[in-house]
């Protein structure tokens, strides 16, 4: 902008900054009508909250008791049908072991909530039917034996058409007089509904329905029992959580914890059968703390009953309900529910964002503000923002245009302006091609880079220097185009990072520029995904011509340095170092050996059994003294059948007696390799090697590492 220019400028009147406006206009309507809003707003989304919280919990306690009854409710039938069975005699005789087990089995089976079916008898044998975490049904039968110990024999059900012997303890321990089930059914004489209490053998929580028996002159014969898992019930309550931070749990009205989504229900203490349950005022939460004490005498829960209330816990309101319901007709449980108040009002407070900034633009537009901005602000940066393209297109010519009242705006033309005159000074200096390439580049990238461990890949297209000499120039882009694209979507899909093409050879890593902790088994499987990817492709027509090629590929895995590399004016992405080399060595190796696939030792160790893979050699690639053993993935672990595991074993087989100098053992193992495949490269070559050796013994410095002389 010239002088005379500045001064027309200035003269047009004094300037102000639309920041100013922003900062005074919008802030004093925002501050008038948001505030009003907001409040009106928040003040009747709490009062919504807890409506509909209530509302909630009380549906969730609901289920909860729901799915509890329904959890417990077939033991009562199954009391009464072994009660009238022991009665008449059938299937429930305590001295018939087996019927009795056939019996319990078949009520096991046919009611899936149990998880115990037992029948203890007044002599102290205990027959017990119950399934493990499997789903496997195990059979229990123990009785007391002249010396008054207990002797347990345990049968695994499902394993044949006979009962398999599993399990016997002649000292077990078990009596079932002494448990409180026997002693509260016998006394009752009538079926009861026991405290939860911890199994005796699983340490795990439980509660009992026991049915006491008797024949039919009215003699006490023993208890019937039903056990459940209580664990079960941890998951419905885990399901019925309220809210992100809100939980549901159930708990007796003695304050014993039955069910809770976090916290373990039993606390283990001594030998077997000697856990205790936690109680409710035990658990180390604050908040479930806090509702027991708010709870106050409800918790008890004398009668059936539903209590709503809020309380304070670690400086955040929670909701809470609380749910009194019958378990038979001598216990009373308890639902409890409970939640923060913030896990809804958080989603309240967006909406009342939302609606206080949609009334906020619905008033500026109201009072023409957005006209005053499309005139005095829209057009002249919409102005500048042509200009400044035009810059970045190199088209530096000056025009003449009315500058803004806005002072910022002002100062963004001026820049502009200085700009293009110091574009078309540079110019002169220098070529105009480099300065549009200055002017158009986008953030500056830096040199440098990192020490990573990655798995490195290296592949080549074998026959395709004479591919080209054959083809038209076209026609060998065209197919090098799909051959690639093939070869690259393979290792994009498995996470890898192409590096560069070289010609028909690829260059690409895993583990960077993303850190990928399977980086060699992704790797691995890539390269058989590839190799199986052209055998496909070399059976269609358009892909008929990859039958005269093979693709050669190196992995190797170690310590790399992955970064920007080159100088400032170029630089690319890359790794380098000794890993680098060894990939791109063991590519080349492919061909003295007959294989399409070579990997380093440190690869296959990181993949760990994801993949099948089968020794080689121990080799010292060229440039290198050190021997690194060399290995050929055969297949992924998944997908190996016998004869690539059968290759895998004879191979470090072969290689092991031939590193410990028995040539004549290792050339018998690469034999049978032969006759499993005729034309195995490997053991080709390496059994002519070993009969060599056995016929002109090496010196006995031999350590077994062939020395690569070639790439």
């Amino acid at each position: 902008m010239g002088d005379a220019q500045g001064e027309r400028a200035q003269g047009r009147g004094a300037s102000f900054t639309f920041r100013a406006l922003l900062l005074v206009l919008l802030p004093l309507l925002t501050g008038l009508t948001g505030v009003a809003l907001t409040l009106r707003s928040y003040r009747f989304a709490r009062d919504t909250v807890t409506v509909l919280s209530r509302d909630l919990f009380r549906g969730l306690s609901n289920q909860a008791v729901a799915q509890t009854r329904a959890h417990l409710s077939q033991a009562q039938p199954a009391g009464e049908l072994a009660r009238r069975l022991v009665a008449d005699g059938l299937g429930l005789a305590a001295d018939d072991r087996t019927q009795l087990s056939r019996t319990l089995l078949a009520v096991l089976d046919a009611n899936p909530p149990f998880s115990w079916v037992g029948f203890g008898g007044v002599d102290g044998t205990f027959i017990g039917a119950h399934r493990l975490g499997t789903g496997e049904r195990r059979l229990n039968q123990s009785w007391i034996t002249a010396d008054g110990r207990t002797r347990l024999e345990e049968y695994a059900v499902d394993r044949g058409p006979e009962w398999a012997l599993d399990r016997v303890n002649d000292d077990h321990g078990y009596d079932p007089r002494s448990r409180p089930y026997f002693a509260a059914a016998r006394d009752a004489g009538e079926p009861v509904w026991l405290d939860p209490y911890v199994f005796f053998d699983q340490g795990i929580p439980g509660i009992t329905f026991a049915t006491p028996t008797t024949d039919a002159a009215g003699t006490f014969l023993g208890v019937f029992t039903v056990d459940f898992d209580l664990n079960i019930l941890s998951d419905v309550v885990r399901a019925l959580a309220p809210s992100e931070h809100g939980e549901t749990f159930l708990f007796t009205n003695q304050g014993v914890l039955v069910a809770h989504p976090n916290a373990s229900v039993v606390e283990r203490r001594g030998a077997r059968g000697q856990g205790e349950l936690v109680r409710l005022d035990g658990l180390s939460d604050a908040p479930t703390r806090a509702f027991v004490r708010e709870a106050g005498t409800h918790i008890d829960c004398q009668s059936e009953a539903q209590h709503s209330f809020a309380f304070d816990s670690e400086g955040e309101t929670y909701q809470a309900m609380l749910t009194c319901f019958p378990i038979g007709a001598e216990h009373l449980w308890a639902v409890g529910v409970i939640a923060p108040e913030s896990d809804f009002l958080g989603t309240v407070r967006e909406d009342i964002a939302r609606g206080v900034a949609s009334s906020l633009l619905a008033l500026l537009l109201s009072v023409g503000v957005a006209v005053f901005l499309a005139e005095r602000v829209a057009r002249p940066l919409r102005d500048v923002s042509v200009e400044m393209s035009r810059v970045g297109r190199f088209e530096l010519e000056q025009r003449q245009r009315e500058p803004s009242r806005f002072a910022e705006i002002r100062a963004i033309e001026g820049s502009l302006a200085a700009m293009k005159s110091g574009l078309r000074s540079f110019a002169a200096f220098v070529p105009q091609d480099v300065v549009r390439h200055i002017v158009q580049s986008g953030e500056e990238a830096r040199l440098g880079g990192e020490l990573r461990e990655v798995t490195l890949f290296f592949s080549d297209l074998a026959g395709f220097t004479t591919m080209s000499e054959e083809l038209e120039p076209d026609a060998l882009v065209t197919r090098l185009g799909v051959y690639l694209e093939e070869v690259t979507a393979i290792i994009q899909a498995h996470g890898g990072t192409v590096d560069k093409f070289i010609g028909d050879a690829v260059m690409a890593f895993w583990g960077a520029p993303q850190s990928n902790a399977d980086h060699a088994r992704d790797a691995l499987l890539a390269a058989l995904a590839i190799q199986a990817r052209l055998e496909a492709l070399a059976e269609t027509e358009d892909g008929a011509w990859m039958k005269r090629t093979h693709t050669r590929i190196g992995l190797a895995t170690g310590v790399a340095l992955v970064g920007n590399v080159g100088t400032p004016q170029r630089m690319n992405y890359t790794a380098m170092g000794d890993v680098v080399n060894l990939a791109a060595r063991l590519e080349g190796l492919n061909k003295q050996y007959g294989t399409s696939i070579l990997a380093s030792e440190p690869t296959i160790a990181a993949a760990g059994e994801s993949v099948v893979a089968r020794a080689v050699e121990r080799v010292a690639v060229k440039g290198k003294q050190e021997g690194v053993l060399v290995f050929e993935p055969l297949a992924p672990a998944g997908q190996a059948g016998d004869e690539e595991r059968s290759l895998a074993q004879l191979s470090d087989a072969a290689l092991a007696r031939y590193g410990a100098r028995d040539f004549a053992g290792a050339a018998e193992l690469w034999a049978e390799i032969l006759v499993l495949r005729p034309n195995d490269g490997v053991a080709l070559r390496l059994r002519q090697q070993a009969l060599d050796y056995q016929a002109a013994p090496p010196p006995e410095s031999f350590s077994g590492v062939h020395v690569a002389l070639s790439k």
